[in-house]
């Protein structure tokens, strides 16, 4: 009879140990999915492109701007598929082969992109990483991109408008340098007759004055360089 009641009272302590350990499993968990939650919407609310795909290239997960921009409902629903199920197919064999390199040597590259997404096409500044267990084995990547479309656009436009200002002062310069030329050379002999015959003097300023304000075509190539009148001033005899 004692034996029977040994062997009860061990039933109920190991039932309400075993109880105990049901009720720590389930905090445990509990505590797991919190944390796992807690960390998803952290990745899911970071901005850029954010997403993880196995060692068949396969995608694991995503950020939500990465869903949305791929047209999906849900991050989740990247969950198993490849980049030739979305839509930038077309570019799939390229985007594979960049990440099965990554994996393959396990070293970090920053490469620009391009995609056609729900927003267009657009042009991408990429960091793939490999991503590693606890045995330091490679077992996928991580990805993050940032859209650089409008950046790409602005250092076009830069580019072409410092092109343009380049071919203006290019062309601006021989348009100068040519009726300046011409014009040195009229000052030039204008001087020398002024030096050697003083009294000419009265007689030629008045004539650069009128072609000076005249302001014609044919006075600006012959001499609107000459807008400094102390050049002929200096000869000037009272």
């Amino acid at each position: 009879m004692s034996n029977e009641k040994d062997l009860l009272k061990l039933i109920k302590q190991k039932s309400v140990e075993t109880d105990r350990y049901k009720e720590l499993v389930s905090l445990y968990q509990s505590k797991l999915q919190s944390n796992k939650t807690y960390y998803e919407n952290i990745l899911a609310l970071m901005p850029g492109h954010v997403y993880w795909m196995n060692r068949d290239n396969a995608f694991l997960g995503c950020n939500n701007l990465q869903a949305q921009h791929a047209g999906l409902s849900s991050r989740h629903e990247i969950i198993g598929k490849r980049n030739s199920d979305m839509m930038w197919k077309n570019q799939a064999k390229e985007l594979d082969d960049m990440n099965s390199k990554v994996m393959e040597t396990g070293e970090n590259v920053t490469v620009e992109e391009f995609a056609v997404m729900m927003n267009g096409p657009a042009t991408y500044l990429t960091h793939k990483i490999p991503l590693r267990n606890d045995k330091n084995e490679i077992i996928g990547l991580l990805g993050i991109s940032l859209d650089i479309t409008d950046r790409k656009r602005l250092e076009k436009n830069l580019t072409e408008a410092i092109r343009s200002k380049t071919t203006f002062l290019s062309i601006a310069s021989h348009e100068i340098k040519g009726p300046l030329s011409n014009n040195i050379y009229v000052l030039e002999k204008i001087e020398k007759t002024i030096l050697e015959d003083p009294s000419k003097t009265p007689a030629l300023l008045p004539l650069i004055r009128d072609q000076l304000t005249r302001r014609d075509a044919k006075t600006f190539r012959n001499v609107s360089s000459f807008s400094d009148f102390n050049v002929f001033q200096r000869y000037a005899i009272n």
